[in-house]
């Protein structure tokens, strides 16, 4: 296909990740199917389609591939932004897309680099889910000619901070560094995944079965904590901050996955304890973000987020 991907199914559109990426796509003037499971929220009517786009609401039964085949057909594009849910339901989806004949999919893997593979040897069985699933996608693409494109973002920066998901706590003046929070790696606000994702199916050629790299910043969580610290006119002795041992923290959270205990400070441990290994979170060494348009924020902007998201509050959950 040579421009632009007109026709898109967005599954997880009230999601912290949909929304963002419904908002772009409705400012790129695409046409946008949103799918929702018959009992979600959407289906309810407690979701109104942006009134300048044009978006449709079509609900399905995820269980069956028949039923999602039919939903994505016609269509040029399927990006997926739910998050956790059932693992077949990604693969159902991924399935009906290739049945169906769709050119593009974008699978809900916003996050590290999916070509890493010292980061998918290590992922355990409470992320290893995502290890399977792009290798579904891989090979669904292979056999029937569809294409894929991951968007490879890092951290959610402006989501961490509102939920302390990268062990800083901007609401109790907590934080605690694994290895002394030194390892430099990507973080993106959920704005900039929104943008880059309506980017690649503008740009579908240069953008064809690879991951993207895109950034907001590029901090070590010690210089996060530092800017938080500054955005609010404190200092370090203004906050407590505990170090810890990112191994140490990681058997500990994979003896919790051993004994059937996974919950969400599990998977946030396991992706501390990534996102402090050089060898598996690192500054993107090719950035798309002049390709996709996705621009960098200074020390400044950074911290007027940190304020903004102080603001807003917390949110409560994963």
């Amino acid at each position: 296909m040579d421009g632009k991907v007109p026709r898109v199914v967005l599954a997880g559109a009230t999601g912290n990740v949909g929304t963002a990426i419904l908002k772009h796509l409705v400012a790129g003037h695409f046409r946008v199917t949103v799918i929702t499971r018959k009992d979600s929220g959407i289906a309810r009517g407690e979701f109104t389609p942006p009134k300048a786009g044009d978006v449709t609401v079509q609900t399905v039964d995820y269980s069956s591939v028949a039923e999602l085949t039919d939903a994505v057909r016609d269509h040029d594009a399927v990006v997926d932004a739910t998050r956790g849910g059932p693992e077949d339901d990604a693969l159902r989806l991924m399935d009906a897309a290739a049945a169906a004949g769709v050119y593009r999919f974008v699978p809900s893997e916003y996050g590290l680099d999916p070509l890493n593979a010292k980061t998918r040897s290590l992922l355990p069985a409470a992320v290893a889910p995502r290890v399977r699933q792009m290798k579904h996608l891989w090979d669904r693409c292979a056999e029937s000619g569809m294409t894929w494109t991951v968007v490879s973002c890092g951290v959610f920066l402006d989501w961490a901070l509102r939920n302390n998901f990268a062990g800083i706590d901007i609401f109790n003046r907590k934080a605690t560094l694994l290895d002394g929070g030194a390892n430099v790696t990507p973080w993106t606000t959920l704005d900039d995944v929104g943008k880059a994702v309506a980017e690649v199916l503008l740009r579908p050629l240069e953008t064809e079965n690879r991951p993207v790299y895109v950034h907001s910043v590029q901090k070590s969580c010690q210089e996060m904590l530092k800017l938080c610290q500054d955005a609010f006119g404190t200092t370090n002795e203004d906050w407590a901050v505990d170090h810890a041992d990112a191994r140490a923290e990681f058997d500990r959270a994979e003896d919790k996955v051993k004994a059937g205990e996974v919950d969400g400070h599990v998977f946030q441990t396991m992706m501390l304890y990534m996102l402090s290994q050089p060898d598996m979170a690192h500054p993107w060494p090719k950035s798309d973000n002049e390709l996709l348009r996705v621009k960098e924020m200074s020390d400044a902007e950074l911290m007027e987020l940190v304020r903004h998201c102080f603001k807003r509050g917390p949110i409560l959950k994963f």
